[in-house]
């Protein structure tokens, strides 16, 4: 037999407040504020009980709101009616569904990292910076994010929250396959679909790494079936992010024109309007999570 606040049970097994307790204290780890990697930090349905309560239908009701709240977050609808059944007011609480309800919440603590995107994240449109002239060199941008607090931040990307970087580009296609020009256009031109969409996103694994993570590098060598020789595999784009500490991230997106033509040699200017635009996915739905509390270009795209 499992004594108090053990599991598994086994029939006939006395069922205490440290077996509703040992549930919760899984349940609220991943759905509450936690800490370390678990941690959502949304608000619970279900509450610590002290003292000698009857624990009866609706604080293991309250348990599978969460729970399943957690199962949606992580694997999405499908799971809104999982086989954790609702316990009717009177109800018998039995070895058979704390078993359950214990084996449901060991189940949402092992998937904690993984969140259903397609319904569960949304984006957030934020601040944006374009460059529209010429130039050479190298230009730059970045955006600093920040967060009311460390469990805030730390709430944000354990639930999936992500901040994103993308680069686009319109004008700046004339000319022949060979200029300079045209090769970062074509590495950074908006729904080209020739090459794969130019954006990063700076993670819960990135952010627990800590420091500098680069989430982009690509030469501007043109279309995919591009032009031979690649005069311009010198030059790069680079996004990374920045853990700066506990609150804040900074997002860097580089645009280096390093390359000079060879054939004949020139160095031409990059004459496309660039765009760097900045936003986030956050949690929704089934667990709402905290958010950035300021997303700003503090320095706008140039020289």
């Amino acid at each position: 037999m499992a004594g108090s606040g053990a599991f598994p049970k086994v029939t006939g097994d006395l069922i205490y407040l440290a077996d509703y307790t040992a549930v919760y204290n899984v349940v609220t780890t991943v759905l509450g504020v936690g800490s370390g990697t678990s941690g959502y930090g949304a608000t619970p349905s279900s509450s610590a009980l002290t003292g000698n309560p009857v624990v009866g239908s609706t604080a293991w009701n309250n348990l599978r709101a969460d729970i399943n709240a957690c199962r949606t977050h992580q694997a999405g609808a499908a799971f809104t009616n999982i086989e954790l059944p609702a316990i009717s007011t009177g109800g018998v609480i039995d070895s058979a569904i704390t078993n359950l309800y214990k084996a449901q919440a060991d189940v949402i603590a092992t998937n904690k990292d993984t969140a259903f995107a397609s319904t569960q994240l949304a984006v957030v449109t934020g601040p944006t910076t374009t460059y529209s002239t010429a130039w050479n060199g190298s230009i730059t941008t970045t955006a600093t994010v920040t967060f009311a607090s460390a469990d805030n931040m730390r709430n944000f990307f354990n639930a999936g929250g992500r901040l994103r970087i993308l680069a686009s580009a319109t004008g700046g296609t004339t000319g022949t396959d060979n200029t300079k020009d045209k090769s970062w256009a074509d590495a950074i031109l908006a729904g080209n679909t020739n090459i794969l969409s130019i954006n990063g996103y700076y993670t819960a694994t990135n952010y627990r790494a800590g420091g500098t993570y680069t989430l982009w590098t690509l030469n501007p060598s043109g279309p995919a079936a591009g032009p031979t020789p690649n005069n311009y595999s010198a030059s790069f784009l680079r996004a990374s992010a920045t853990l700066v500490n506990s609150t804040t991230v900074t997002l860097t997106y580089l645009f280096n024109d390093a390359s000079v033509r060879t054939a004949p040699a020139v160095d031409e200017n990059v004459t496309a309007s660039i765009t760097v635009s900045f936003d986030y996915l956050k949690s929704v739905d089934a667990v709402v999570s905290p958010i950035p509390n300021s997303y700003t270009v503090t320095r706008a795209l140039g020289p």
